[in-house]
């Protein structure tokens, strides 16, 4: 059965969490350790299968000594032009 992408994942933040993990020298165990997890939790995560709550977010943050906002993409967002009580100034 073919692998099928979680709606509810912010699509990059699996990249991220992994890229500040191997950074900071930690094994996907040591990490799941660190926050309660399991490996196989913190692999599911990086591959974008799971998406974390924010509760996961802020302890592996605190764990690898980062911001959370660094555990999620940057995206650019398009207003549309019309957009009722949005000031586009």
């Amino acid at each position: 059965m073919p692998s099928q992408m979680n709606p509810n994942v912010i699509p990059g933040v699996g990249r991220l969490l992994r890229q500040r993990r191997d950074d900071a020298g930690m094994t996907q165990a040591a990490l799941g350790e660190a926050v309660g997890l399991t490996q196989g939790a913190i692999l599911h995560l990086e591959t974008d299968r799971r998406a974390p709550s924010l509760r996961v977010l802020v302890a592996i943050a605190d764990t690898l000594g980062c911001r959370v906002d660094d555990l999620i993409p940057a995206r650019k967002i398009n207003l549309k032009k019309n957009t009722p009580g949005i000031d586009k100034g």
